[in-house]
């Protein structure tokens, strides 16, 4: 019981380094996204999205751009870096998914700031 309840709590958020540790570090693909409580499976090129995670706190995103990633304690979400800025931010973390938020600049629409991605583990 003591471990579902331990479970639950962590899936609301994103905690404790050894097992962000242990979750993250491997490769994951976009799977669904939500987007004002709606779900869109036709996200177009977004579906093509892969993430390779590593011990160096680096990704690999793509195959192509390697960005930085790091345990936002006050936050409690990691925030994944490309070019020295916050991209996006992983805000839930479980063993088979995870779910990021973009971080839209400030002339984005107020339905881009809703928008999330749902992660796989790429099989």
């Amino acid at each position: 019981m003591l471990l579902l309840i331990s479970s639950v709590t962590f899936a609301q958020s994103v905690t404790k380094k050894e097992t962000i540790t242990k979750l993250l570090l491997k490769s994951w693909k976009a799977d669904y996204a939500m987007m004002n409580g709606l779900k869109i499976e036709q996200m177009g090129q977004m579906k093509q999205l892969e993430y390779t995670f590593k011990t160096d706190n680096t990704y690999l995103m793509n195959k192509g751009k390697t960005g930085q990633w790091k345990y936002n304690e006050k936050k409690k979400c990691i925030d994944l870096y490309l070019d020295g800025k916050v991209k996006s931010s992983i805000i839930k973390l479980q063993a088979k998914s995870f779910v990021m938020t973009l971080s839209p600049d400030k002339s984005a629409p107020k339905e881009v700031k809703d928008f999330q991605i749902f992660f796989k583990p790429k099989a």
